[in-house]
């Protein structure tokens, strides 16, 4: 194997644990809240906007300490100010939320989005590298 399929390969490598990082490690956090997450009631306090026009809503919960923390999500535009939503936090690190109910399909296409990606990269190496990993 040459020296420069052995670098690509090592950085193709490099791309797929941030493919992993990216997709997998934030559907198994919603996999887990949605299983043992603490819910709260959160109250829309605002909207940003994207780099793209996209609209984030803000939503603001307390946790059961009575700390206050702030969610973004996105489609937000249909969302008003002063509109109600459950969330679900983790109770050890209650920055890590999501908008109630924690559905299966969600999930379901981060894991799919990183695993098409993951072939999408070993079939990337396995011609670059000339059919030889």
């Amino acid at each position: 194997m040459k020296a420069g399929t052995i670098v690509l390969n090592v950085l193709l490598l490099a791309i797929w644990i941030v493919v992993v990082w990216v997709s997998f490690l934030p559907a198994w956090r919603m996999y887990v809240l949605g299983r043992k997450g603490v819910k709260s009631d959160a109250e829309c306090v605002g909207h940003a906007r994207g780099q793209v026009g996209k609209v984030f809503a803000v939503y603001e919960f307390a946790d059961a300490t009575g700390s206050r923390h702030r969610l973004t999500v996105v489609n937000g535009s249909s969302v008003r100010t002063g509109d109600r939503h459950d969330v679900v936090y983790n109770p050890g690190k209650p920055n890590v939320a999501f908008l109630w109910p924690v559905s299966m399909k969600d999930v379901r296409n981060r894991v799919l989005g990183g695993t098409v990606l993951t072939l999408m990269l070993a079939l990337t190496a396995f011609s670059i590298s000339g059919g030889t990993l």
